[in-house]
């Protein structure tokens, strides 16, 4: 698990260290932010230039790339870390719950996704063929479909 996490998701302590950052996602030709826009989805086509563009032009906002960094560092990371040394284990989920995740997302493995089991009331995992990280985007249409199922069922 920790090799596949090295692997793919090395970018995530970069992206959380103060000051780098947000120079890597903000300044000069910000290929760290195209890498993961472009790198991240199954099909070079997922996003037009300009959709890219928006992405990567409001990063070069100082204030929006530091936002950007500080998730990484105070929400994602640390809550890697809980959830990988079971500050969760004794939690109770009540709240059915769907996971929708891309089957060719590098980051998002299925291995990382079991033990769930016994701490849940309703909880499903669905994967979706022909999408990667960036799922309601490259499959806008299968993220509708399955949630208006899933609430449809509630």
């Amino acid at each position: 698990m920790l090799t596949a996490i090295a692997r793919h998701g090395w970018f995530e302590p970069v992206i959380a260290a103060p000051f780098l950052g947000p120079s890597l996602l903000g300044r000069g030709r910000q290929r760290l932010t195209y890498h993961l826009l472009r790198g991240f989805t199954t099909g070079r086509n997922t996003w037009s230039e300009r959709d890219v563009e928006l992405f990567a032009g409001r990063l070069r906002e100082p204030a929006r790339a530091h936002a950007a960094s500080a998730l990484y560092r105070c929400f994602i990371m640390r809550q890697a870390a809980r959830i990988m040394t079971g500050a969760y284990r004794h939690t109770r989920l009540a709240t059915p719950t769907r996971v929708l995740v891309g089957a060719e997302d590098p980051i998002v493995r299925p291995e990382f996704l079991g033990g769930f089991e016994g701490h849940t009331d309703d909880f499903g995992v669905q994967f979706v063929d022909g999408a990667s990280h960036f799922l309601v985007d490259e499959r806008p249409d299968v993220v509708l479909e399955r949630s208006l199922a899933f609430f449809a069922s509630a």
